[in-house]
């Protein structure tokens, strides 16, 4: 009897001991890294987040990118880009962006529902 008990006290310590398994692929609802920020859809989504800041800007690169599954994808972008202002002479300006764009397309859905630049001169 006392065996029987120790055995299995001695399994369930081992189960206890082992480490958590980590599953493989994304966690649901979390980030995944993008594999390459060179991807079709990442530069296209890229181009249109900084379409909606304004015509002065433009996309220098990609220097982040992942994505959230979330009713739809949730890009998170951070983006280098740089802005030409109207002055004579006219001046560029370039900036580190955060942006997030939500796409869902079953709906034809696109909106970028964060931004934030700050200045990189």
């Amino acid at each position: 009897m006392s065996t029987t008990v120790l055995a299995l006290l001695f399994l369930v310590g081992l189960v206890a001991a082992q480490p958590g398994r980590r599953p493989k692929g994304p966690i649901p609802g979390g980030l995944t890294p993008a594999d390459d920020v060179n991807d079709a859809t990442i530069q296209s989504m890229s181009r249109t987040a900084v379409q909606k800041l304004g015509s002065a800007y433009s996309l220098t690169r990609v220097i982040s990118a992942s994505t959230q599954v979330v009713a739809g994808t949730l890009y998170h972008l951070e983006l280098a880009v740089s802005k030409t202002t109207s002055s004579t002479p006219p001046t560029v300006n370039n900036y580190t962006c955060k942006v997030k764009v939500h796409e869902q397309p079953w709906m034809s859905y696109l909106e970028m529902t964060e931004f934030c630049c700050k200045l990189s001169n």
